[in-house]
């Protein structure tokens, strides 16, 4: 009896081996890309209000797209699309030239690639609502859930111009929502007008978010030492919170909020190999500890408030912070922050605020010359864990071919 049930489990081995195979081969995709799970699109949105001292929550709601949906004012009639406009990339020897040229004013360069759909959203401004609106001199922070965000001014989000137009919430594109195959939602998308550019599309322009923002908001696609505005990097993905930093001081005896916000800024960002480089943390709310990636590969580098790091390599890096205290924790990525090479300004660049992750679309077509440096922290196209699976998948694919022969 022992005897045979031995003799069958040899002979069912192959099948075990090919059906390990198998379950191995269905997690290559998790392994390539780790980050695909990370990017879920989401389906609800947190509006925060916080108070003058930067910690004391003065209201908050979370609310899905359903409830955004049936309960307030929708922009988009989920047929006309809008668009945001990419970088302009030419290059003249009259800098002011130069720059009339990459702000584009006519519109007309580098937008029928970047359009965001058949939209329907919800205006920021009716979120702002939620919690007790904004002031004048209020800020709006759009943080998506993998930490990267992006800041306005009260201006933009209330006492927008119709040729920008209102900051929209998106949770519907072509037909899908985010839990049905909108995979950027909950996205932030522009509802500009048509009053500019030649096709009379709906296009955000580059030189429209010039006249309505001030130089501290703009956004920059970064190529080596040179800089080309661009909208769709403000088009933040996957929101997750609303966060209004308000000058309304916190009421008496209220409980402020525990949990840091971080943020930090540095001293040079530009310069030529073996930068070093002062960071400088900014969070509220009293962290007790850091963790500094000062390129981004997911090793910590640092555990002090305000760390310097020396970059001994050509480059263009992301740093991110995480903060954190005994009621939770928060973190900020800066994406293209540290740039290492020849060309580099010693400086930040004007206008240059915390960058949301670089825009695929925004990379240049191969008939313009421009070609975006590749940061050190990009990793090698086959990595170890890639070249081991391989390995076990052939080892598997050997033994499985071995034991049939064995049993002819």
């Amino acid at each position: 009896m022992q005897e045979r049930y031995i003799d069958r489990i040899r002979a069912d081995r192959p099948r075990w081996v090919l059906l390990a195979i198998l379950l191995v081969a269905a997690l290559i995709p998790a392994l390539v890309n780790p980050g695909t799970a990370a990017a879920a699109p989401t389906t609800s949105v947190t509006v925060k209000k916080l108070a003058s001292d930067g910690a004391s929550v003065l209201a908050e709601k979370t609310v899905d797209y359903h409830w955004m949906m049936n309960n307030l004012p929708v922009l988009g009639d989920g047929s006309t699309h809008y668009y945001h406009q990419g970088p302009v990339f030419v290059d003249d020897p009259d800098e002011a030239r130069e720059q009339t040229l990459r702000w584009n004013q006519a519109e007309d360069t580098n937008v029928e690639t970047k359009d965001m759909g058949a939209l329907k959203g919800t205006n920021l401004k009716d979120l702002c609502d939620l919690v007790g609106g904004m002031g004048a001199n209020d800020t709006l922070r759009v943080k998506a859930r993998d930490g990267l965000s992006k800041t306005f001014a009260y201006k933009n989000i209330y006492r927008y111009s119709p040729r920008e137009g209102p900051m929209g919430l998106c949770w519907y594109r072509d037909g899908q929502y985010p839990d049905s195959g909108f995979s950027e939602g909950l996205r932030l998308v522009w509802f500009a007008d048509a009053s500019t550019n030649p096709w009379g599309l709906h296009v955000f322009g580059n030189w429209d978010w010039h006249q309505a923002a001030e130089p501290r908001y703009w956004y920059y696609y970064q190529s080596g030492g040179e800089k080309y505005p661009t909208t769709t990097g403000l088009s933040v993905q996957y929101v997750s919170e609303l966060i209004i930093n308000s000058s309304q001081p916190a009421a008496v005896g209220s409980t402020p909020g525990k949990a840091p916000a971080a943020a930090f800024s540095a001293g040079a960002v530009a310069g030529p190999a073996s930068l070093t480089v002062q960071f400088s943390d900014q969070s509220t709310n009293g962290p007790t500890t850091w963790a500094w990636d000062f390129d981004n590969d997911g090793t910590i580098d640092s555990n002090t408030a305000n760390p310097t790091f020396t970059y001994e390599q050509e480059g263009v890096y992301t740093v991110r912070l995480t903060v954190q205290n005994s009621a939770g924790r928060d973190e900020e990525l800066k994406s293209t922050y540290i740039q290492v090479g020849p060309g580099s300004s010693a400086s930040a660049p004007t206008g240059a605020e915390p960058q949301t992750t670089q825009n695929p679309t925004d990379d240049p077509p191969a008939d313009e010359g421009s070609t975006p440096a590749a940061g050190p922290a990009s990793k090698p196209a086959l990595s170890p864990a890639l070249i081991g699976l391989a390995a076990v998948l052939a080892l598997g694919l050997a033994y499985a071919l071995w034991a049939r022969r064995r049993g002819q």
